[in-house]
């Protein structure tokens, strides 16, 4: 019968990397070597790079530990013994196979890099930055394993110069956002730090590189607290359409300063992808909380009032930020635009819709011009219209509350108008009785308004009205404000 055991690795012939059959037995020593070879094995063929040796030879050393190390017992033996500490790290040639070494190390046991692999690795990361990024991230995975991570995950700060040049940078701050978002002690201990290195990212000049920069930096911003942003690099790269939504994450978690993104390009390239991206539009929102954002919307281009970002609704939503600063208010109440808003919203004829327009025109001062635009933009008479047609008990309290507000302040075609209307609400003595009353008594004090309801009968009807002890008040306060004798 043949034997199946398989002879072991022969020792005596790899301690002379000259001698004929080295290659071969180096070659497959992974297949050969035995348990209680291993030590040695390492020690012999380590030593041959103390001499000078062939770049082939060497290479092909460094390329047997490499499968020889996929075996768990030969690793343990490895890093038991130190022996990484005998990797040709200062010679040029092998140092591409010798970081080949690192990556199975990192891969089958991180723990293997203590302090001294680790100085020796940091002196060789200038020269091989994309595999020692490859091994700091394989690394970092295993972060809540190792006992002490600190001396490798250091590096990632006191080698910025370079992880920041543009063949890795991106996959840096990615690496960096990964690891402020997923450990707690290391968001801790180095998330202002991580945050303060991937800023100075920004200056880089390359779009696909910022791209990753402005998404980690989403990443590390909704992770962190008080973190301030060079808000000038956003003003410079939203020029650029490729950049655009991934500067909007991050405008959407980093804390705000609007003085510093008072820019009127910026913010009108931004109203326009809200139309197409809501997060656009939610950052809109965010910004124009700031008097210096929303007055730029205001005055420099209301445009947006008349369309959809993306539609009706969120367009009011943003106007309803902007309404909120009282020392802009003046000048909506001058732009076209807002007119045309407030049309398109009255069209919906929607009665939450209706209070919010009645609202917004009775928080605006209401000086004897701008009752003349509400006017001749037709929009007291298509309020009005509108609130008639719908017939609700909602929308006619929202028509009286206008007919109120612009009746304390100045006389308007309308309001004649409205008269008939009105006296129909208290001629029905429904719900809105007592409100359209008061508003019928206050419209009194116009003559035409006066008129129109002597023409009505409505001093007859109040005469009756007085007889009621519940109405009285109500008849008498008519009677008096429309001049009749017998209030």
């Amino acid at each position: 019968m043949y034997s199946t055991t398989l002879e072991p690795c022969n020792l005596e012939i790899l301690k002379n990397p000259e001698q004929r059959g080295f290659l071969d037995e180096i070659q497959s020593a992974h297949v050969y070597l035995t348990n209680d070879q291993a030590e040695e094995f390492f020690i012999i063929v380590l030593s041959h790079f103390d001499k000078d040796i062939s770049i082939e030879n060497g290479k092909a050393i460094l390329h047997s530990i490499c499968r020889i190390l996929s075996k768990d017992e030969f690793l343990k033996v490895f890093v038991a013994k130190d022996l990484s500490s005998a990797l040709p790290f200062s010679k040029k040639n092998y140092l591409e196979d010798v970081f080949d070494v690192l990556y199975v190390l990192v891969t089958r046991y991180p723990q293997a890099f203590n302090e001294s692999l680790c100085a020796r690795f940091q002196r060789k990361i200038r020269n091989k930055g994309e595999k020692s990024l490859l091994i700091l991230t394989i690394y970092s995975q295993h972060f809540n394993e190792i006992d002490n991570p600190w001396p490798m995950l250091e590096l990632l700060f006191s080698e910025f110069n370079r992880f920041s040049k543009e063949d890795i940078a991106g996959k840096y701050a990615s690496l960096l956002a990964v690891l402020v978002q997923s450990y707690p002690e290391f968001r801790r201990a180095k998330g202002a730090e991580a945050w303060e290195n991937v800023c100075q990212l920004l200056s880089i000049e390359n779009d696909e590189i910022l791209d990753q920069v402005y998404n980690s930096l989403a990443i590390i911003a909704n992770s962190i607290r008080h973190c301030e942003f060079p808000f000038q690099y956003i003003l410079e790269h939203f020029q650029h359409q490729s950049l655009q939504k991934s500067i909007v994450s991050l405008l959407l978690v980093v804390p705000l300063e609007g003085s510093k993104l008072k820019d009127y390009g910026f913010i009108k390239s931004l109203v326009k992808i809200a139309s197409e991206n809501p997060k656009a539009l939610l950052v809109l929102f965010r910004l124009a909380e700031s008097k210096s954002i929303a007055q730029i919307l205001v005055e420099k281009d209301p445009s947006w009032m008349e369309k959809d970002i993306p539609n009706l609704i969120d367009t009011l939503r943003l106007f309803l930020v902007v309404f909120q600063h009282k020392q802009l208010r003046p000048f909506i109440a001058t732009a076209t635009e807002f007119y045309n808003l407030m049309l398109r919203l009255i069209d919906e004829k929607n009665e939450s819709i209706i209070a919010i327009v009645c609202i917004i025109i009775r928080r605006l001062d209401l000086t004897e011009e701008v009752i003349a635009e509400l006017s001749s933009t037709g929009f007291i008479m298509t309020f009005m219209e509108t609130v008639r047609e719908m017939n609700t008990i909602g929308s006619s309290r929202y028509g009286l509350l206008l007919l109120d507000k612009i009746a304390k302040s100045y006389y308007t075609k309308e309001l004649v108008q409205s008269c008939e209307w009105v006296s129909k609400l208290i001629k029905a003595r429904g719900d809105l009785f007592e409100d359209a009353a008061v508003v019928a008594t206050g419209l009194c004090k116009y003559r035409r308004c006066e008129k129109k309801f002597k023409e009505l009968y409505m001093i007859e009807f109040f005469l009756k009205l007085k007889k009621d002890p519940e109405s009285k008040k109500i008849a008498s306060k008519f009677l008096k404000a429309i001049g009749s004798d017998e209030y």
